[in-house]
C-alpha cells in the first residue's frame, strides 16, 4: 500500500521521496486524488501566508500558486496538453497524430494551449482568492487527478510501443472498482465540507470532460496516451475552476 502511494506521489510530483516503487503501477491510481489534495494543501498554505503578508496583492498570490503548481508537477500535464493539441489539431490519421505527439518539439497549437491554460488559471485563481473561495482551487487539484485515474481505468492504451504511461493501464476489475469507490468517497467528503450542489457541479463537469476526452480519443486514435491523460488533467482542472466561480458568483 505504501509503495502504491509512493509511486503515485513520485510520478505526479517533482518532490524526491525515499522508497521503492510498486511492482504494479496501476495499483497507485487510487492515490492520485490524494496527491492532488497534497498539492492543493500546499497551495492553500501559500495563499494563507500571502494573505497575511500582502493581503492587498491577490494577483501576486495567484502568480505564486500558479508557478508553484507548474514546478511541483514538473509541468508534466502542461507538456501533455501541448502534445495533445499539436497532435489532434495538426494530424489527420491516427499515425499522424501519434507521430506528432511523439515529437519532442512543441508546435503552434501547443504554445497556444499552454498560454491559454496558464492565463485562464491565473484569472480564476485571482478571482477565487479575491472572493475567499480558494477552497475551489484546492478541490480543482483533487478532482483533476481523479479525472486522470478514471480516464486511465476505463480506456485502453493507443500506442503499439509502450511508453511510461502504459505501466498504469490494467484490465483488472478490482482496480476499476477501487477507483470508482475512491471517486465516491472524494465526492462524499467534499459534500461534508461544502454545499452538495457545488460538489455535484464540480465533480460533474470533471467527469463530463473525462468522458468526452475518452470518447474523442477512442474515435481518433482508438485509445489514449500519456499526453491525453495530461490534457484531461488540465481541462478538468480548468473546468472545475470555471464552474466553481460561476456558482460562487450566483
Amino acid at each position: 500500500m505504501i509503495r502504491n502511494f509512493l509511486t503515485a506521489f513520485r510520478f505526479l510530483t517533482i518532490l524526491p521521496i525515499y522508497g521503492k516503487d510498486t511492482t504494479k503501477f496501476y495499483n497507485s491510481l487510487i492515490f492520485f486524488p490524494l496527491v492532488g489534495a497534497f498539492i492543493g494543501v500546499l497551495n492553500y498554505g501559500i495563499i494563507f501566508i500571502s494573505e497575511k503578508i500582502i493581503p492587498e496583492y491577490d494577483f501576486i498570490t495567484a502568480i505564486a500558486i500558479l508557478g508553484f503548481s507548474v514546478v511541483i508537477t514538473r509541468a508534466i500535464h502542461l507538456d501533455g496538453l501541448a502534445d495533445f493539441c499539436d497532435g489532434f489539431f495538426g494530424g489527420n490519421s491516427k499515425e499522424q497524430i501519434l507521430q506528432i505527439m511523439n515529437d519532442p518539439h512543441i508546435g503552434t497549437f501547443g504554445v497556444i494551449a499552454i498560454s491559454f491554460d496558464l492565463l485562464t488559471k491565473y484569472i480564476f485563481y485571482y478571482i477565487l482568492i479575491n472572493k475567499n473561495a480558494f477552497f475551489i482551487i484546492v478541490l480543482s487539484y483533487i478532482i483533476s487527478r481523479l479525472s486522470m485515474s478514471t480516464l486511465i481505468c476505463f480506456s485502453k492504451y493507443a500506442k503499439s510501443e509502450h511508453g511510461k504511461a502504459y505501466l498504469f493501464f490494467t484490465k483488472d476489475l478490482k482496480i476499476k472498482i477501487m477507483v470508482i469507490i475512491s471517486s465516491i468517497l472524494c465526492f462524499l467528503i467534499t459534500c461534508f465540507f461544502i454545499h452538495i450542489k457545488l460538489s455535484l457541479a464540480l465533480y460533474g463537469i470533471a467527469m463530463l470532460i473525462t468522458l468526452f476526452i475518452g470518447i474523442f480519443c477512442k474515435i481518433k486514435i482508438n485509445g489514449i496516451t500519456g499526453d491525453c491523460i495530461g490534457a484531461c488533467n488540465e481541462f478538468s482542472e480548468i473546468g472545475a475552476l470555471i464552474v466553481g466561480f460561476l456558482l460562487i458568483k450566483n
